[in-house]
């Protein structure tokens, strides 16, 4: 009999220490978590003031985890909040085509489980298309010009051909 009011004690105790200790584990909660082409968010719940920052850490098709630059609202938050990133520098480099996007949460004490969704971003690259020919007009080095002609025209100076008449005078 004094065994199993021990055990009946033990299982007491167990059954009150277990939700104790599963509240912090279950807190830092990460709800409504979105990925779009352009951003990634969620809303987080039960943070403290230490818990920050929050940093979302994105991967697109086959490449690695690359971490986006974070804002939090409102900033350092306690209880709920959210947090959102800009991730389009890294989904328009799909060019139109589809992958799977991959995100997750770190923060100073823990880490979101990964999300993702299949996008198509950015904007499909054409084929290279030729350029059209040019001319472009002749250059003409110094070494090439030419004298206009004369032709219809009244020269404004007199060749020098032409005799000037003049005698040296001296006055005194």
């Amino acid at each position: 009999m004094k065994n199993l009011f021990r055990l009946a004690i033990g299982a007491a105790v167990a059954i009150g220490i277990v939700p104790f200790l599963a509240g912090p584990a279950t807190g830092h909660d990460l709800s409504g978590a979105t990925i779009s082409c352009g951003t990634v968010s969620g809303t987080f719940q039960d943070f403290r003031a230490g818990d920050h920052p929050i940093a979302w850490h994105v991967k697109v098709g086959n490449g690695s985890f690359q971490t986006a630059t974070t804002i939090e609202s409102p900033s350092n938050f306690v209880g709920s909040g959210s947090a959102t990133a800009n991730i389009s520098a890294l989904t328009d480099q799909l060019h139109g085509t589809s992958a799977t996007v991959q995100a997750f949460a770190t923060w100073a004490s823990g880490q979101s489980a990964t999300t993702s969704a299949v996008l198509t971003c950015g904007v499909a690259v054409s084929p290279a298309t030729a350029s059209p020919t040019t001319t472009s007009p002749p250059q003409v080095s110094a070494g090439e010009a030419t004298a206009p002609t004369n032709a219809g025209v009244s020269p404004l100076v007199a060749s020098a051909a032409t005799p000037v008449s003049g005698a040296p005078r001296f006055t005194g």
